[in-house]
């Protein structure tokens, strides 16, 4: 799964193929206009394969410390991440491009970003600044984000034996000054360590059996809630602080792609996100333009309120601070918002409404960008191998393979036990003839 869309607040980082660009909210309101930021590529390459371009693989944002700017992080496929300051004053479009302020070489390529805040150690001292990726080879690396320190400094947090990671949240609980972080993989699990200390693993949301295609965390501390899909075709629902499955919805419905009678393949969610309290959360599907909506019950259930399709394919989707949904989608279409249609008297999201491009400075911007730089976007977030079916991550697919099969290991384990059985024999006959 790859991350091409992140918002802090109303302010939003998306990646079109290989231009990475910040649209700036220039006040608290959604609906004021915005200042597209455009993120120069890093002039360094880390080695890896661009033959076919260098897009951007995932983005991710954070306001800094004192307020007064966004930082950015990019990674491509040329297994670099580099790291950008945007000033939120004084930005126009006369100076609408900015430099990397810090470049790193990762190790492999970077499918999922997250800013975190390391606390000060016991000898005391000032909080951290880092962002951590994870990778296609398993593992979750922080890397600081000071300028100063960008010598290539590293801290090697988690690893997932020999599975790729889709997706990467942290989690902070602002009641007892803890955090989490959460990574899913290709083996069917999602794991919650203790952050930064990630030796410590609290537990595993187990119950997909298929790859986890993405996962999301609502940031209200008072609903710690994570949501996730697979290729299972399901949408789960959680409390990652007791590792607790509340609940569990999946498909009935199958991809076009059936072929013979009873050949039929569930239908992938590709993605899924919650709004910021953790009430709404959106999904996404593979080979589909629909968009579900869910409203998290107070039963801890998922009550799906809402279904709709978007002129193009949804790639993937995040929620705005103000409850707008904004999806990025194949082009030409780009960018899609969605505003949030409130319960009378209450601050309950009910549905969504279709913002048009023209009221919408969010959906405008970008989809210019777009336009002008004749972007083509991919076919989707997921890797290669989860869309080819004779490579999906897929325990049932592995246990039909021939090697794999159970009447099989029984006649190869007897046959084994016959080989020994007359070795044991051979040697008995030939030191009894040395004997005689």
């Amino acid at each position: 799964m790859k991350q091409l869309i992140h918002s802090t607040d109303q302010h939003v980082i998306a990646a079109l193929d290989e231009e990475a660009v910040v649209a700036l909210s220039t006040s608290g309101d959604g609906d004021e206009a915005r200042i597209v930021v455009g993120l120069n590529p890093s002039k360094e390459s880390g080695g890896g394969d661009v033959s076919g371009g260098n897009p951007a693989l995932a983005v991710a944002s954070s306001l800094s410390k004192d307020g007064k700017s966004l930082t950015c992080a990019v990674s491509r496929q040329d297994k670099t991440l580099a790291l950008y300051s945007v000033p939120l004053a004084g930005c126009d479009d006369s100076s609408n491009n900015v430099d990397p302020i810090a470049v790193y070489k990762t190790p492999k390529r970077v499918g999922s970003l997250d800013f975190a805040s390391v606390p000060p150690g016991i000898a005391g001292g000032n909080p951290v600044e880092t962002i951590i990726s994870a990778d296609f080879e398993g593992n979750a690396i922080a890397y600081p984000v000071e300028a100063s320190a960008s010598n290539n400094v590293s801290r090697l947090l988690l690893g997932h034996t020999a599975s790729m990671l889709t997706g990467l949240r942290i989690v902070h609980n602002s009641t007892d000054n803890t955090a989490r972080i959460l990574t899913s993989d290709r083996d069917e699990k999602v794991r919650v360590s203790s952050f930064p200390n990630t030796f410590v693993v609290e537990g595993y949301l187990l119950g997909h059996t298929e790859y986890v295609s993405s996962l999301d965390v609502s940031k209200n501390d008072a609903c710690p809630f994570c949501v996730t899909c697979g290729g299972d075709g399901t949408i789960r629902l959680w409390d990652y602080t007791t590792c607790e499955e509340l609940d569990a919805v999946k498909t009935d419905q199958t991809s076009s792609d059936g072929g013979e009678e009873g050949g039929g393949s569930v239908e992938v969610p590709l993605g899924v996100t919650m709004n910021p309290d953790g009430s709404i959360a959106a999904v996404i599907w593979n080979d589909t333009p629909r968009v579900d909506i869910y409203r998290v019950t107070e039963q801890k259930a998922l009550e799906k309120i809402q279904s709709f399709e978007c002129s193009e394919q949804p790639l993937i989707a995040t929620f705005l601070a103000d409850g707008a949904l904004v999806v990025l989608a194949k082009d030409p279409a780009f960018i899609v918002q969605y505003k949030a249609v409130l319960e009378e008297g209450s601050s309950r999201a009910v549905s969504f409404s279709l913002i048009s491009d023209d009221s919408s400075p969010l959906t405008k911007c970008l989809k210019d960008v777009g336009t002008q730089k004749q972007v083509t976007m991919p076919e989707s977030t997921l890797e290669a191998a989860d869309l080819r079916k004779e490579e999906v991550s897929s325990r049932q697919s592995v246990r039909d393979k021939e090697w794999n099969n159970a009447e099989r290991k029984v006649k190869d384990r007897a046959r084994i036990a016959r080989r020994k059985k007359r070795k044991r024999q051979e040697k008995k006959a030939a030191k009894q003839a040395m004997e005689g």
